[in-house]
């Protein structure tokens, strides 16, 4: 199943779905999708700002153009997870 198609169906499950596709590790916490890892963690260990922005529109540009449940990718940076989150 490709992304548009994924992203298309427009709720959170299918978004969850099309994240671990890519190498994410997504969780519900706090109203929020969150991500449990970084793919690239070793690179944002001396590079965190510009990796984090990076993610951010690549994961921007995952979701762009479908219906997704309202949900929005913004940067939450914290430790031992992801920068970004996603929130409706």
């Amino acid at each position: 199943m490709g992304a548009e198609v994924a992203a298309g169906r427009g709720d959170a499950a299918t978004v969850r779905s099309l994240l671990a596709d890519q190498g994410y590790e997504p969780y519900e916490d706090e109203g929020a999708l969150r991500l449990g890892n970084c793919p690239f963690d070793r690179l944002a260990e001396t590079h965190r700002d510009l990796v984090c922005r990076a993610n951010l529109a690549f994961l921007e540009g995952l979701l762009e153009g479908g219906r997704h449940g309202g949900l929005r990718a913004v940067l939450e940076p914290r430790l031992g997870r992801c920068c970004v989150a996603f929130v409706g």
